[in-house]
């Protein structure tokens, strides 16, 4: 995940345990189970609590799914360092976004305003709703907790004089593939039935790209939107929270998240295993590995919050103003085709 040639800078170096603190930074990203067991095995030997004791822990538990104690590991890193290491600044505001730490993402992007992915707009949104820290939750655990009625089915149709929009059908994902040519967009959009404030979406397909337009990058993406424009104006976005993945003709793969009223892209990072890929020429049309598993996203809008996950890990997780009770899904394709493999919205029954 690009810590080794930091080594020198981060972390407390020693003969001891040198070789085998490399192997677990090397698993931190794809293999969170195994970095665990071996970055418990490099404590054992003495590793001390460190700045990059606290930051390994807190990326095991984003990788893991599990609540992230991203507040402690800033603290440790921001002790440690008068200027912070690039690797420990874009990881953090990673992991504060996936976990509603607002606070550490406010500290960060002062720290750096150049280096933070936070945008002014999405400040100004939380000072109008006056947004509050809450401590880590997994709401893709609570969302499965709470789980209501299916209302799938109950997605009204969207009118729209724009000839791009789709209507979303009563089984949005009823149809073998859905594509749109590089330069071309497909944009499918079901309302959400009234009253329905809390609700989770899980959408499961295999895709790929099907070649590169000059501007455009081909994409995907899903997303829960205020329906009335009315209750979202103060705040410059609809988007509560999406959840996507695209390739670009240079920059490669990547995950985008988006949310809390403003914009986030979180690039790179990710080596699909359905088709998505890079590839030599730059311009093979491919097709989806359906040997491999499909890609899962979830979409958790609860209690004013929003939280959004690719293949379980959260990698968006923020407070959105409310009064805000009629919802919209949206579907985006791009320069993409997509596979479904199922697509469920389910209404969150009240905490108990």
């Amino acid at each position: 995940m690009g810590c080794l040639p930091l080594r020198g800078e981060i972390g407390t170096p020693s003969e001891k345990w040198e070789d085998a603190v490399s192997d677990a930074l090397l698993k931190l990203h794809d293999e969170p189970e195994a970095a665990r067991s071996e970055w418990e095995a490099v404590r054992e030997s003495g590793y001390p609590e460190d700045e990059m004791d606290a930051f390994v822990k807190a990326y095991i538990a984003w990788r893991l799914g599990e609540p992230i104690p991203v507040r402690e590991a800033y603290e440790k890193v921001h002790e440690e360092f008068e200027i912070m290491p690039a690797i420990y600044f874009a990881k953090l505001e990673d992991m504060a976004m996936a976990s509603a730490q607002t606070d550490v993402l406010r500290k960060l992007r002062e720290l750096d305003p150049e280096s933070s992915n936070v945008s002014e707009r999405l400040i100004n949104a939380w000072d109008k709703i006056d947004a509050e820290d809450i401590e880590p939750i997994d709401f893709l655990s609570l969302a499965e907790k709470r789980c209501g009625k299916d209302i799938t089915a109950k997605l009204g149709t969207y009118k729209s004089e724009k000839t791009s929009a789709r209507l979303m059908s009563t089984n949005p994902m009823m149809g073998k593939v859905m594509s749109a040519s590089p330069g071309s967009y497909q944009y499918y959009r079901g309302e959400v039935p009234k009253g329905v404030k809390d609700l989770h979406c899980r959408f499961r397909m295999h895709a790929s790209a099907t070649g590169f337009h000059d501007r455009w990058s081909s994409r995907m993406r899903i997303g829960i939107f205020a329906s009335n424009k009315d209750q979202y104006g103060d705040f410059g976005s609809s988007t509560l929270g999406r959840i996507g993945v695209g390739e670009d003709r240079y920059g490669g793969s990547y995950i985008f998240a988006e949310g809390g009223h403003g914009g986030y892209r979180k690039a790179g990072d990710v080596d699909f295993e359905n088709g998505i890929r890079n590839s030599e020429e730059k311009k093979t049309i491919k097709k989806a590995d359906f040997s491999r598993p499909p890609i899962q996203f979830d979409i958790t809008c609860i209690d004013s919050r929003i939280a959004v996950y690719y293949n379980g890990v959260c990698y968006l997780n923020l407070p959105f103003a409310e009064g805000i009770d009629e919802l919209a899904l949206g579907f985006h394709v791009c320069g993409m085709s997509v596979y479904p493999e199922s697509f469920q919205v389910w209404e969150l029954n009240p905490e108990k």
